[in-house]
């Protein structure tokens, strides 16, 4: 209100009716809406690894970055989940209250600038291997009177898909209206299998799948893949396709998921190369 557009404004759509939420989430997406748009919106939080092993240590850190105008001050506040135990503070100005398992800190983040805390965590010996665990963190800024909350996501002994790429450098010239094959590396480095999983592609405009069961059109949300993936284990994917536009970079996303909700997404860019045919010259005096 009363500023000017800077290169940190953003804005924020949402592709359904607010109205169609019940109140509880309709608050909560708004909630969390502002804080992806807020000051505090390029801040990031992390437990790693996200697999671990029961009686395994985690660390936690929270970027706070300030991409606003001004300093603000801001506060934490994170309760610990009863199945990960508080070992190490790496941070001083932390407080940890071990009755309630709180954990608070309240400073303040300069313009363009940022403060890390970070903490490491013990998982419970006798959590089952599979148990999800959504360790939350929430962000405040009191001179807004409003907070968002941000989680990560811990899968104890389970499959870590993080580590799948594609195997094809990005920028790779493809020759136009003619067929190639790009390959893609599922891989799990978790600790324990993947349950049933999927692979599904998107492509931008340009780009078309070669499948025997499904037209060449613009691809969104195609299967690619689905089964199950042992620890440790790679599958290589073949992707053939046809390019057929050269204006722009062509994109294709690969959307993987492990089958208890986590989400990665792999993009690959490639370039369209024009058919040319060079003529013989011709000149007459």
């Amino acid at each position: 209100k009363g500023g000017k557009a800077t290169q940190t404004w953003r804005s924020l759509f949402y592709a359904f009716p607010l109205e169609a939420l019940l109140l509880a989430e309709r608050t909560e997406a708004i909630d969390r809406g502002l804080g992806w748009i807020s000051p505090l919106g390029t801040s990031t939080w992390e437990v790693t690894p996200t697999t671990p092993l029961p009686g395994g240590l985690v660390t936690a850190v929270l970027r706070l970055r300030n991409d606003g105008q001004e300093m603000f001050t801001t506060t934490l506040s994170h309760y610990l989940p009863s199945e990960l135990e508080l070992v190490t503070l790496h941070s001083p100005a932390l407080v940890y209250d071990a009755g309630t398992r709180h954990l608070t800190w309240t400073g303040k983040v300069a313009p363009g600038g940022q403060t890390v805390l970070s903490w490491t965590m013990r998982v419970g010996a006798g959590i089952p291997a599979g148990t999800a665990l959504t360790p939350e963190v929430m962000l405040g800024l009191p001179a807004w009177k409003f907070a968002f909350r941000r989680t990560a996501s811990l899968r104890v002994g389970g499959a870590d898909l993080s580590a799948s790429r594609w195997l094809v450098p990005s920028g790779t010239p493809l020759q136009l209206g003619q067929g190639a094959t790009l390959t893609f590396a599922l891989r799990n480095a978790g600790p324990g299998s993947a349950l049933p999983s999927t692979v599904k592609l998107w492509m931008t405009a340009g780009l078309t799948p070669i499948t025997a069961t499904l037209p060449t059109t613009q691809g969104m949300g195609l299967p690619l893949w689905e089964g199950t993936l042992g620890a440790g284990e790679t599958r290589v994917l073949t992707v053939p396709v046809r390019p057929w536009g050269w204006t722009l970079p062509l994109r294709i996303d690969a959307l993987i998921g492990d089958g208890t909700g986590q989400r990665w997404e792999r993009s690959l860019v490639v370039q369209g190369v024009p058919w040319r045919q060079y003529m013989p010259v011709v000149m007459r005096q």
